[in-house]
C-alpha cells in the first residue's frame, strides 16, 4: 500500500471539498431555532387568522412595557453621567446593567429606546470607566449586537451564508489535515474521507 504521505496536494484538496460538501448537506439539515421575540409574537399573532386578536394585543403590550422599563433604566444612567466616578455610582451603574441583562430586550426595543448607544459611549466603555463597569457595558452591547445581526442576517446564528461557507471550509480543511495525520496508509485514509 502507497503511504499517505505520498497523497497529493490535488488529493487532499478534493478530499476536502468533499467532507465540505458532505458538512453543507449536514448543515441544510438542521433545523434552525430563533429565540422568541414580542416583535415575532406579534407579528404571528397579526398574520394568523387562527389567533385573536386578544393575543396580538398582548404582545404589543408586553414589548411597550419592556420599552417604559428600559427607559426607565436608561434614566439615571444619563444622572450617573452628570456625577463623578466613584465607588457608589460604579455600584449603581453595574445594578442596572444587570437588571437590563436579564431583561428579554428586543431588537426593536434597542431600536426604540437607543440603550446600546448609550451603552456605547466613551464614559462607559472608555479608559476613564473603572474595569467592572467597562467589561459590563462592554458584554451587554456585544450580546446585544451579536442578536441584532442574527435578526439582521435571518440566521439563528448570526452568520451569513458567505460566512458560513468560510467557516465550514476551514472546519473541512482542519478535519483532511486529521485525517491526514492519523491515516498511515492510503487505503484508510480514502475510506476516512468517504
Amino acid at each position: 500500500e502507497r503511504s499517505v504521505k505520498e497523497v497529493t496536494d490535488r488529493g487532499r484538496v478534493e478530499g476536502a471539498a468533499r467532507l465540505q460538501v458532505a458538512l453543507e448537506e449536514a448543515l441544510e439539515n438542521v433545523p434552525r431555532l430563533e429565540p422568541p421575540t414580542a416583535k415575532r409574537k406579534a407579528t404571528e399573532a397579526f398574520e394568523s387568522d387562527s389567533l385573536e386578536p386578544a393575543i396580538a394585543a398582548e404582545a404589543a403590550h408586553v414589548e411597550a412595557e419592556l420599552r417604559r422599563d428600559v427607559r426607565a433604566l436608561l434614566k439615571p444612567l444619563q444622572q450617573l453621567q452628570q456625577v463623578r466616578p466613584s465607588a457608589d455610582s460604579n455600584a449603581a451603574a453595574l445594578n442596572i446593567f444587570r437588571q437590563l441583562r436579564r431583561m428579554q430586550v428586543s431588537v426593536d426595543c434597542l431600536k426604540a429606546t437607543k440603550i446600546a448607544i448609550e451603552l456605547n459611549k466613551p464614559f462607559w466603555r472608555g479608559s476613564q470607566a473603572a474595569p467592572e463597569v467597562r467589561d459590563a457595558a462592554s458584554s451587554l452591547v456585544k450580546s446585544w449586537r451579536h442578536m441584532y445581526r442574527a435578526q439582521e442576517a435571518g440566521g439563528a446564528d448570526g452568520t451569513s451564508p458567505a460566512a458560513q461557507a468560510r467557516k465550514c471550509r476551514l472546519l473541512c480543511v482542519d478535519l483532511e489535515e486529521y485525517a491526514h495525520s492519523k491515516c498511515p496508509k492510503s487505503t484508510l485514509y480514502c475510506r476516512l474521507i468517504e
